[in-house]
């Protein structure tokens, strides 16, 4: 999947601020044109299933020729279509995006201030539309002037724009790639010492090629749509790590196919799943050793110095866990007979449900 959500931004500026609830309402073009944008999300949730709508904050009670927006939207798509578009929806603020005065520049149509096409632009997404030829967003793009802290005056941008069914069609290439890392050199993963590899305007069934990092000869390849070994020359075991990764990852592989076809460059792919190998610098590996040495260092010291207080303390009896004939234990305090035989423990031990610390284990005859 590709690392980053899909968000459509909605263009609030779609629709003509300077309209009248009765010239909204009289014409029947704006619910068509507002089930097509309907339709068109639609279609690219096909190609993107995890794309959502970002509407601004306060868009949904805004008011359009004096009624909410999504008064407007239910009486054009019908309650059933208005709740499926609204399932989709997020604003700014639950999606950890940048308040509008936090964006790094400020784009504007027809003269009026746009944050949906704002945040397109920045987040080098797409707005989703209206298609209205007054408001300038029927197009592919939607031409809009940018002013920021960098730029004196103003330049014109144009932002992604979709709105009508054949948008969808010039831009499924893009769509179904956004968020996902492009490979600059033909490299789309890396599994040990094996370079998976993509080449452009390459022929034949949708494939892979597979070369080793340290031997050059090697250039094995794989069909991806179903896997199937396509050359003969090949390591042992190849297969047993190729197959599972193509597996858990074909319909990214088949889309990276589509675009080398087209001259573009493959997605990157993630490394296996479930994998995970960790390379220890030198410096990671000399703190280790410190570390291990301060532990070993610690414990040494504490059984020294329990050791010196057991010999030095008057005789006493352990109030500790048990400890056994020849060692007290690590934690149990220092046994008070030196020679740690002529105690009277296994006596103790043997009296009936007598504990260590009681007065059943008495120090006879020690030191």
């Amino acid at each position: 999947m590709p690392d980053r959500l899909l968000l459509l931004h909605w263009n609030e500026l779609s629709i003509p601020a300077d309209l009248t609830a009765a010239e909204l309402q009289a014409n029947p073009q704006w619910a068509q044109l507002a089930q097509t944008a309907l339709s068109t999300f639609q279609d690219v949730l096909r190609v993107r299933p995890d794309c959502r709508i970002s509407f601004t904050k306060g868009t949904f009670h805004g008011h359009v020729a004096g009624r909410p927006l999504q008064s407007w939207l239910e009486s054009w798509l019908g309650l059933d279509r208005w709740r499926q578009l609204r399932s989709r929806a997020v604003q700014p603020t639950s999606r950890e995006l940048p308040p509008a005065h936090a964006l790094e520049c400020e784009l504007s149509c027809n003269g009026q201030r746009g944050e949906g096409i704002t945040r397109a632009h920045v987040a080098e997404s797409w707005t989703l539309s209206v298609a209205s030829a007054v408001t300038g967003s029927a197009g592919h793009y939607i031409r809009a002037e940018k002013t920021s802290i960098e730029i004196d005056g103003h330049v014109e941008v144009d932002v992604p724009n979709l709105a009508a069914s054949d948008h969808l069609g010039h831009w499924v290439d893009d769509l179904a790639v956004w968020g996902q890392q492009l490979s600059n050199n033909h490299v789309v993963a890396v599994l040990d010492r094996y370079q998976i590899i993509m080449y452009p305007f390459d022929h034949g069934y949708a494939h892979i090629h597979v070369r080793a990092q340290d031997d050059p000869r090697l250039n094995a390849k794989y069909r991806v749509d179903k896997f199937e070994p396509l050359t003969n020359d090949r390591p042992a075991g190849m297969d047993a790590l190729i197959e599972p990764w193509v597996a858990q990852r074909r319909e990214q592989l088949i889309q990276s196919w589509n675009r080398c076809q087209a001259g573009h460059s493959g997605g990157k792919q993630a490394g296996p799943k479930g994998r995970r190998r960790r390379d220890w610098t030198a410096g990671q590996q000399a703190a280790l050793a410190v570390f291990a040495l301060i532990v070993v260092f610690k414990t040494l010291m504490t059984r020294l110095r329990l050791y010196l207080v057991g010999t030095q303390a008057p005789p006493r009896a352990c109030r500790s866990i048990p400890p056994s004939r020849s060692w007290p234990g690590f934690w149990a305090c220092p046994h008070p007979c030196r020679a740690r035989r002529r105690c009277d423990r296994p006596a103790a031990a043997a009296a009936p449900r007598a504990g260590w610390g009681s007065s059943a284990h008495s120090v006879r005859a020690c030191g």
